[in-house]
């Protein structure tokens, strides 16, 4: 069924409440257009709803033949005439152009207005992102279960001391301290880096022969020997 029930405040099926002479009636005319626009969204949504302008316009046309047939004066009335000599019908049949208008435009832009309505909410929301974490440059490194941390670094005057402690489960017997030094040197004229350096990316740490510049001055001497001292003594 095309139309709701009678107790409407509009659609009374009654002729004299869609005249398009005065504006209370012209908006009973664009209300039940709306209304029924808003059903056939609401009960079509969304595999069965119509897309194309042209298809929408068709579809109001066929439900404004429904519905104008549903208030058209009664047979008993069409003859009654107006003051001016008019007959019901006539007027009716003459006004029954910009009623199809009214209605037509108004359902097909009520039909495009609740489906677009419908596309957003069934849209997937795009969930904001949080923002990315800044690495923390870390002192511990891991490679094959082992883990290396780098506790200290101490720059005396004749060498200098990393404090590190190795874990290796199943081989090392718990956690093992250990005191990584080098005896400062008369820095030697530029060259490639010693093969005793050690300079890994796997582990974290750079040697003396590393791009990466350090954020303290450097020293005239240089270490340029790594030797290690008091293993698992705290």
């Amino acid at each position: 069924m095309v139309f709701v029930g009678t107790d409407s405040t509009y659609n009374k099926h009654d002729y004299d409440d869609y005249w398009c002479g005065e504006p209370r009636y012209r908006e009973n005319i664009m209300f039940d257009a709306k209304r029924e626009a808003e059903d056939q969204v609401k009960t079509d949504y969304p595999y069965s709803v119509y897309r194309d302008r042209q298809e929408i316009t068709q579809k109001a046309e066929q439900i404004f033949q429904q519905w104008q047939q549903s208030i058209e004066p009664p047979s008993h009335q069409r003859e009654r005439r107006y003051s001016s000599g008019e007959r019901v019908i006539d007027r009716w049949n003459k006004e029954q152009g910009e009623r199809k208008r009214l209605y037509v435009s108004t359902f097909v832009g009520k039909y495009l207005e609740e489906l677009a309505k419908k596309d957003e909410a069934a849209r997937p929301k795009v969930q904001p992102q949080p923002a990315a974490t800044p690495a923390t440059p870390s002192n511990t490194a891991i490679l094959k279960g082992a883990t290396l941390t780098l506790k200290d670094v101490v720059h005396n005057a004749d060498e200098c001391i990393y404090y590190v402690e190795i874990e290796d489960p199943g081989y090392l017997d718990g956690v093992l301290p250990a005191e990584i030094y080098s005896p400062l040197e008369e820095a030697p004229p530029a060259q490639a880096s010693s093969g005793y350096g050690i300079a890994s990316s796997s582990y974290g740490f750079a040697s003396s022969g590393s791009s990466v510049s350090p954020s303290y001055q450097s020293p005239k001497k240089k270490g340029t020997r790594l030797y290690v001292r008091n293993v698992g003594k705290k």
